[in-house]
């Protein structure tokens, strides 16, 4: 089994560089089955959020696979709605309930306020590898913590097969240079996204 290679924090914790993401796995069995998969096949890194609405089964994977869970990575995240001061403590507490686990190891502010689009074939030829391990291994050169999402065994598989190959220099800038104005499909300093995000989800409402 391959083993997931860390990146340092400021602080020096080591973070696995590659983790599982839910986002949008509906909390009905799915997520469960799908983090428990995950984990079993070497994900050590699982990254949820309080407007994903699956904290509880992420949890409940992560108690019932028998890992220890010092060797396991929760990723959570404060939306929106819970900003301010005393909302976030709340909401803080309410993830930790749902996940029912004593912490978690880092918890993000999910939006900021205040990639690649494509990529050529003749690498997905080169490496062997299909265009999301292409993307992911890009993303990964470039330090960045990523998440794939999938409740399909076979695909949960590949995306954690990209450790064996890596991108040449020019293929990295090759890759950036797909980048338009240097920003994403998602702008968050957009003109009215906050307030889109904002009013999207209620994630009191079943309070």
């Amino acid at each position: 089994m391959t083993k997931i290679p860390t990146f340092k924090l400021n602080d020096g914790t080591e973070i696995p560089s590659f983790g599982f993401g839910v986002f949008q796995i509906p909390a009905d069995g799915s997520t469960y089955k799908a983090v428990l998969e995950a984990l079993k096949i070497g994900y050590r890194h699982i990254d949820t959020a309080a407007v994903y609405f699956n904290e509880a089964e992420v949890g409940k994977a992560i108690r019932d696979s028998g890992i220890p869970r010092d060797e396991i990575w929760v990723t959570s995240k404060l939306w929106l709605q819970d900003y301010a001061y005393e909302d976030a403590k709340k909401a803080i507490d309410t993830s930790l309930n749902k996940l029912g686990l004593d912490y978690i190891d880092l918890y993000l502010i999910h939006q900021p306020y205040g990639k690649v689009d494509e990529v050529w074939k003749a690498m997905a030829e080169k490496y062997g590898k299909d265009v999301s391990q292409i993307i992911l291994r890009f993303e990964h050169q470039e330090g960045v913590v990523v998440f794939p999402k999938s409740v399909h065994e076979a695909r949960i598989k590949s995306n954690k097969d990209i450790f064996d190959f890596e991108l040449t220099s020019d293929e990295m800038d090759a890759i950036r240079g797909l980048d338009k104005n240097g920003e994403g499909m998602h702008d968050p300093d957009a003109p009215g996204v906050e307030e889109m995000l904002l009013n999207a989800f209620d994630i009191h409402a079943n309070d």
